[in-house]
């Protein structure tokens, strides 16, 4: 099996950012969706990049954010990839010729397997949603409905993953890479750096 892209989520300091970076991880995702527990302010988001190896992709998570003011954004905070996190059309995805873009889907069912892979983007994230919110909610994904996706397309797998479950969400959904957020957090937006260490190892072990 290739090796795992491993992205950890949620990133909130510049500390838990260079600890993730040096223990391995491939990206690294700051929220940007305000009124959500781990959003940080651009201006801070743009401190933490800057203290970070330029190498290392960084991906901002948007939510039904407009076009320009996403643009501003990743341009202000030097970050790589958007990731669409909100019902944002295809059109819309189209409307962001030249950027790198993930969009994060949600699977109840063999319906929305087919409508999420025609969607124009570079990967697709599958996440678990409850109600209102969308993600971090440390609650799995449909692990079946996304192996079907990722048998198709480019896809990470988040929801509910933890370094005690991750070997096994590889081995069961086989996705192009794993994200997580709450799964290796001390407190909310806070992250457990041994957590971090044994999400990471557990992941490369596959």
């Amino acid at each position: 099996m290739p090796t795992i892209n491993i992205k950890i989520c949620g990133l909130t300091n510049l500390a838990d950012a260079v600890k993730a970076t040096e223990l391995g991880a491939d990206f690294l995702g700051f929220i940007q969706v305000p009124d959500t527990p781990r959003y940080i302010q651009p201006e801070t988001l743009r401190m933490i990049v800057s203290g970070l190896p330029r190498e290392i992709p960084k991906v901002g998570v948007f939510m039904n954010e407009t076009a320009e003011r996403l643009a501003d954004i990743m341009a202000y905070c030097g970050l790589d990839v958007a990731q669409l996190h909100g019902d944002e059309s295809e059109q819309f995805s189209r409307g962001l010729a030249g950027r790198r873009i993930w969009k994060t889907v949600f699977l109840a069912d063999e319906t929305d397997v087919a409508c999420a892979l025609p969607y124009p983007a570079e990967a697709l994230l599958v996440d678990f949603a409850s109600g209102a919110q969308r993600g971090g909610t440390g609650q799995l994904a449909n692990w079946d409905l996304a192996a079907r996706l990722a048998r198709q397309r480019q896809t990470l797998l988040a929801g509910g993953l933890n370094p005690g479950n991750v070997r096994e969400a590889i081995r069961q959904v086989r996705p192009w890479g794993v994200d997580v957020s709450s799964g290796v957090e001390a407190s909310k937006g806070k992250k457990d750096h041994g957590k971090l260490r044994d999400f990471i190892a557990a992941a490369r072990e596959m």
